[in-house]
């Protein structure tokens, strides 16, 4: 692993422009081929590391110990050392970022605008990065497997691996800052949609209505009752709906599939919001409560007969 100097690295930073800086990291990314996972965030650890990625890191700050694999990486680390001065700030989550291309880039994660969109599907990307992985997708190549005993899944790349690893170990780095509030999620952006449940902001607005959206994909789904829509269809039969867990609940019916069962009794269901619904009768739960008359409610649809 090479070693870089910690007092040449300073020297070097202090002479380079934050746009020779940029302007390396575009050129990295651009030069990056489309088979090529990319990593936002070049410090690797020891539990990071994965069998079959090629890349090492190749700079190590001597101030701190953090590694990279790329120059322009190390570099702007370094210049966090020459000036402790991180100048652009996201106006939404607060945190802040050495150069505007980076806070660009993360403000994609608050307003849910995906420009980089797959050629062979619908599905589009908030950066190019996640596009390049995606498009491994439509390869049939799995390499990174999980070596869990009794998994059997398998990935394109290791950063949807290391991801998946996280179902095992339970782990939730991206805990929720509000003080009053418990919840950790498993990835950044998961975090970013729930802050907006504690700010009250909708961000995503209806054209066609007064309604309003956390989530960007909410709003896609919502115009399909304007546009009468449909995209999922029955093979079996003429139903078709608009979005994908109604035609799942369809097909039970063709099928008589009852997957959630209840571990007291022997009732069965067809959906899992069913079966938590019916669990509130042993035990006696009834968390819906009427804020006129105070009668409570196992399941919301009591509360709204109620009502």
């Amino acid at each position: 692993m090479q070693t870089s100097g910690s007092s040449d690295a300073l020297q070097a930073v202090s002479t380079t422009g934050d746009d020779e800086i940029e302007a390396a990291q575009v050129e990295s990314e651009e030069n990056a081929g489309d088979d090529e996972t990319m990593i936002v965030e070049e410090e690797k650890t020891a539990e990071d590391a994965l069998p079959g990625e090629l890349e090492k890191p190749k700079y190590t700050c001597e101030i701190c110990g953090k590694a990279y694999i790329r120059s322009w990486s190390f570099y702007g680390h370094m210049r966090e050392h020459a000036s402790g001065d991180k100048q652009h700030k996201c106006s939404v989550c607060e945190k802040v970022f050495n150069y505007a291309s980076n806070l660009r880039q993360h403000m994609l994660i608050h307003t849910g605008e995906k420009p980089y969109e797959c050629e062979y599907c619908e599905k589009a990307f908030n950066n190019p990065s996640s596009l390049r992985s995606h498009l491994l997708s439509h390869s049939e190549e799995r390499p990174y497997a999980c070596d869990v005993e009794g998994c059997d899944k398998a990935f394109n790349n290791p950063g949807s691996l290391r991801v998946h690893r996280r179902v095992h170990q339970d782990e939730k780095p991206f805990p929720c800052p509000q003080d009053d509030c418990d919840k950790a999620f498993k990835t950044q952006a998961e975090l970013s949609r729930h802050m907006f449940r504690h700010t009250g902001q909708k961000p995503f607005k209806c054209d066609q209505c007064d309604k309003a959206f956390i989530r960007f994909d909410d709003l896609k789904r919502h115009y399909r009752i304007h546009t009468g829509e449909k995209p999922f269809k029955c093979d079996q039969c003429d139903f078709a709906c608009i979005q994908s867990f109604d035609l799942v609940k369809h097909k039970y019916t063709h099928s008589g599939d009852k997957p959630y069962k209840c571990d007291v009794c022997p009732k069965q269901f067809t959906r899992p919001a069913r079966l938590r619904d019916h669990l509130r009768t042993h035990t006696g739960e009834k968390p819906y409560n009427c804020e006129v008359c105070g009668k409570s409610f196992a399941v919301q649809t009591g509360l709204k007969s109620h009502m």
